[in-house]
């Protein structure tokens, strides 16, 4: 049965979600430069990317940002379907609001930066029946608040706390008929867990038009965490005989940081950004008990902010991301328009996903993204 190299393959691809990073577009204009946004100072999206660029804020009201996918269409190649039917979807969003107080910027922000469906079937041929069924879930949901304070007029310092929950479920179901013998097969794992977050972030305008920015992410032992593995199986040679076997285990994960350094570069109306992120390795148990090593995450992204007209402006990005079994690329590019209190932006995404292993699959996909920000 192929569904062990199958649910590898995704585990692999949602990874790094563990370790706070985000492999969708996400977050307000960051969404549109390929998640850049470290080095960014006064973005609704700093509650994700940067706390500390909140103390850049100029604004007296309350701002709120809603953000989101509005088209999605994810290709997989799974091991070992050649899926005759198959669907998938993926909606990131994030709900933000910021206010000041105490002389600086505190914010509450939920963000869903995964929802994974994916759903495939095959029916096989040649003399022998069969049918596979495999579907996959996986969410994951942070929230938080982050605070900022402004140290002078070039320095700034801000720090969120928030937790992640994650909850993913695959079920696979396989009927085989060779003429002699028919066998059943049904498997069905649940992993969820609810780990907190610290991030602390400094941001730095060294020079008119040059800012520098960086955070730690640090990820701490899991609240609560829970996994379930269920396999069942029947023969006809034996239909009275069914192996069926239920494990419930603790897939405890050890703790983890994530390192992120930013840069902003303003020139000729211009400006150009660049985020650096590592994000260290960390164990967690499977449901045999075996202690299993993620690899060390390492990304880079470029992004671009033009000059206005008429109220518009472009921007574009692109980072790429070393995942170790992987290599993963994010291309964005979009607009935003401003309307008096409201600023929106609209873009489009391209993402694709090339193996190092053969027990990973690749996937790519296109999308469509969105974003309203509106100060009260």
């Amino acid at each position: 049965m192929k569904y062990e190299n199958t649910v590898l393959a995704l585990l692999l691809l949602l990874a790094p979600i563990t370790v706070c990073a985000f492999p969708f577009p996400i977050g307000h204009e960051e969404a549109l430069m390929a998640n850049v946004g470290v080095a960014l100072p006064a973005s609704s999206g700093n509650s994700l990317f940067n706390p500390a660029g909140l103390s850049f804020m100029t604004t007296d009201g309350l701002s709120v940002t809603v953000s989101g996918n509005a088209l999605e269409q994810m290709r997989f190649e799974l091991d070992g379907l050649d899926a005759d039917d198959e669907q998938s979807n993926i909606r990131p969003t994030i709900a933000n609001m910021i206010m000041p107080i105490n002389k600086g910027y505190a914010s509450v922000y939920v963000s869903n930066p995964i929802a994974v469906k994916i759903l495939q079937s095959q029916m096989g041929s040649a003399g022998t029946i069969d049918h596979t069924r495999l579907s996959i879930s996986s969410s994951v949901i942070n929230a938080g608040a982050a605070y900022a304070h402004p140290i002078n007029e070039k320095l700034g310092w801000g720090i969120s706390a928030g937790g992640s929950y994650t909850l993913q479920e695959v079920n696979a179901y396989r009927y085989v008929n060779d003429s002699v013998t028919a066998t059943t097969e049904y498997d069905h794992e649940r992993l969820k867990n609810l780990q907190p977050i610290i991030t602390p972030g400094i941001l730095w305008e060294v020079t008119d038009g040059y800012y520098l920015g960086g955070t730690v992410s640090l990820l701490l032992p899991n609240i609560f965490a829970e996994g379930l593995s269920y396999k069942t199986q029947t023969n006809s040679n034996a239909p009275l005989n069914v192996t069926e076997t239920l494990v419930i285990y603790n897939p405890s994960t050890t703790p983890s940081l994530k390192l992120s350094v930013g840069q902003l570069l303003r020139a000729f109306n211009q400006e150009f950004l660049l985020d650096i992120n590592y994000s260290s390795f960390y164990e967690e148990k499977d449901a045999q008990g075996i202690t299993r090593t993620t690899n060390e995450l390492k990304d880079f992204g470029v992004g671009w902010r033009g000059s206005s007209f008429k109220n518009m402006k472009p921007l574009a990005g692109v980072s790429y991301s070393d995942q170790g079994h992987s290599d993963a690329y994010l291309y964005t590019a979009g607009v935003t328009v401003q309307h008096r209190q409201n600023l929106s932006a609209v873009g489009i995404y391209y993402q694709k996903n090339k193996p190092k292993r053969e027990d990973t699959s690749p996937y790519d996909g296109i999308g469509l993204v969105f974003s309203s920000n509106v100060i009260y």
